[in-house]
C-alpha cells in the first residue's frame, strides 16, 4: 500500500488555527474579569469606600476628617454680662491672633438671655444662625429635635483634632455637663469656666462676735447666724431662692435631688433637709434676696453669711472685708454645684463645625486664656493649670482663691439630663419653704410628684 503524505500548506493552517483558538479563549477570559468595552468597570465612589470594608485596613486613616478648617470665619452669639463680655473678646482677639490655621472668631452679641433664647429659636426655623452659641443649655432638646448640635464623636475620634490622655487628665471633667466630653455620642456642651457655689462671710462681723473661722457644719452654722441675729436683730444668712440653692445645701446633707431614686424613698434624709430649711427661715435667720445679689448683704455688713456663686463675688477692696469658704456639710466631701456660661455648636458646614471645634478645644487647652478670663469675672476654670495660676495671682481676691479648692468637688448641675424639666419644681419648692409659705410635708409631696 502507498502511504498518504500531508500536504506542509494544510499542516500550516492547523497550527495558525490552533493558535488564534488559544487566542480567543484567553481574550474571552479577560474580558469575564474586565468587562466588555460596553460595560466598562466603574471607579468605586467615596460612599462605596466607606461601606466596604478594606482587606487590609488603616484604622488610623479611617475616621479622620477629610477637610480642613483654614482661613474659616465663625460666629459666636452670646449674651454675656459686661465683664464677661470683655474677657471673651481679649480672648476672642488671642485666638485670631495666635492660631495656626488662620481662623477667625466673631462676636455677636444680644441684649440679655431672653433675646438669646429668641434668637435661636428663630434660627431653628430658619437654619440660618452661628457656629457657636454661649449660654443656651436649657435650648439642647429644641436644637437636638432639628438637628443643630455638632457630634462631638467624629472630632474626639480623629487623631489630628482629638484631646489626648494628658489634656483631658487637666480638665475637671468633674463639672462637665453630661453631655459633653463623657457621652458617648458627644452632643457639644462645655463649659466656659465655672459658676461654684459658695458660703461667703463678712470677716468684721464675724470678729465682732468673736467667731475665729467660718463653719464647717451646719450645727456650726446655726450656733454662729444664731448668735448674729440676737445681737443685730436681722437675718444673717443672704440668699436666693432657687434650684441651685436648694440641690446644693441637699448635696451637703448627703440628699441628691437630681436622683429621682433617692426622692421617692429617702424619707428621714428629705424631711431632715427640709426641716432644717423650714426652721431657719421659722427664726428669722434667712433673707430671701429674689432679684438681688446675696453677696451685697455680705459685703455691706448687713448679713453674716451669703450662699453665692463665685462670679457674684465682688472685688475685694470695693467690697469690704469679706472672703469665702466652701458650704458646711454633714457629709465627707460633698459636690460642689457648678453652673455657668457654655459652648454649643450648632451645625453648619463639616469646615466651620470643624473651625468652631478647634476654637473651643484651644480655649479648654490653654491655662492663660481661662486664667485671665477667671481673673476678670470669678468664674473659676476648668484645667487644673489654670486654677493652680490663679492662686498666686495678685488681681484676684483672696475668697475666690479660697474657691479655687472647692474644683475638685464641684459637680455640674446640669449632670441630670432632666434638669431642665425639673428645675421649676424645685425652684417652687425652694421659694416655698424659704418663705414659710410651704410646709417640709407639702414641699417633698410636691419633690416626689415631679421628679419620678
Amino acid at each position: 500500500m502507498k502511504k498518504r503524505q500531508r500536504n506542509p500548506h494544510t499542516r500550516s493552517q492547523w497550527l495558525v488555527n490552533t493558535i488564534l483558538f488559544c487566542l480567543l479563549i484567553a481574550l474571552t477570559a479577560c474580558r469575564w474579569q474586565l468587562g466588555t468595552p460596553n460595560e466598562p468597570t466603574e471607579e468605586p465612589s467615596l460612599m462605596s469606600i466607606e461601606a466596604v470594608s478594606s482587606v487590609t485596613p488603616e484604622p488610623a486613616q479611617a475616621d479622620q476628617i477629610e477637610f480642613g478648617p483654614t482661613g474659616n470665619t465663625i460666629t459666636v452669639w452670646h449674651a454675656l454680662p459686661p465683664l464677661q463680655r470683655e474677657a471673651l473678646h481679649e480672648i476672642a482677639q488671642t485666638f485670631n491672633t495666635n492660631n495656626p490655621w488662620d481662623i477667625r472668631v466673631e462676636l455677636d452679641a444680644t441684649t440679655d438671655t431672653l433675646a438669646l433664647e429668641q434668637r435661636v429659636l428663630a434660627a431653628i426655623q430658619t437654619n440660618t444662625h452661628a457656629e457657636i452659641v454661649i449660654g443656651v443649655g436649657q435650648l439642647l432638646d429644641e436644637l437636638q429635635e432639628a438637628d443643630m448640635l455638632v457630634p462631638l464623636r467624629p472630632f474626639l475620634d480623629d487623631p489630628r483634632w482629638t484631646l489626648s490622655e494628658e489634656e483631658t487628665s487637666n480638665l475637671y471633667l468633674n463639672a462637665f455637663p453630661n453631655t459633653s466630653l463623657t457621652t458617648p455620642s458627644g452632643a457639644l456642651y462645655m463649659p466656659l469656666n465655672l459658676n461654684v457655689m459658695v458660703l461667703a462671710y463678712n470677716r468684721e462681723q464675724m470678729m465682732r462676735l468673736d467667731i475665729e473661722s467660718p463653719p464647717v457644719n451646719w450645727a456650726e452654722f446655726e450656733a454662729q447666724c444664731l448668735a448674729f441675729v440676737e445681737q443685730m436683730q436681722r437675718p444673717c444668712l443672704a440668699l436666693q431662692p432657687n434650684a441651685r440653692t436648694l440641690v446644693g445645701i441637699g448635696w451637703t446633707f448627703g440628699v441628691d435631688l437630681l436622683n429621682p431614686e433617692q426622692v421617692q424613698t429617702a424619707d428621714d434624709e428629705m424631711l431632715t433637709l427640709l426641716g432644717f430649711l423650714f426652721s431657719l427661715s421659722e427664726r428669722g435667720m434667712i433673707n430671701v434676696m429674689t432679684d438681688q445679689n446675696p453677696f451685697d448683704a455680705v459685703a455691706s455688713g448687713d448679713a453674716l453669711f451669703a450662699l453665692v456663686g463665685t462670679a457674684q463675688l465682688g472685688d475685694e477692696k470695693e467690697s469690704g472685708q469679706w472672703s469665702a469658704a466652701a458650704l458646711p456639710t454633714l457629709t465627707q466631701d460633698p459636690f460642689l454645684p457648678a453652673w455657668g456660661p457654655t459652648f454649643t455648636l450648632l451645625n453648619t458646614t463639616p469646615e466651620q463645625n470643624l473651625a468652631a471645634w478647634l476654637f473651643v478645644r484651644w480655649y479648654l487647652t490653654t491655662p492663660p486664656a481661662q486664667q485671665e478670663f477667671a481673673a476678670r469675672t470669678h468664674l473659676l476654670p476648668v484645667h487644673k493649670e489654670a486654677a493652680e495660676a490663679l492662686k498666686s495671682d495678685e488681681r484676684v481676691p483672696a475668697g475666690i482663691r479660697r474657691a479655687l479648692l472647692t474644683l475638685p468637688e464641684s459637680r455640674s448641675l446640669h449632670d441630670s439630663p432632666t434638669w431642665e424639666q425639673i428645675e421649676p419644681a424645685l425652684s417652687n419648692v425652694a421659694i416655698g419653704i424659704l418663705t414659710k409659705s410651704m410646709i417640709p410635708n407639702e414641699a417633698l409631696g410636691i419633690l416626689r410628684e415631679r421628679i419620678r
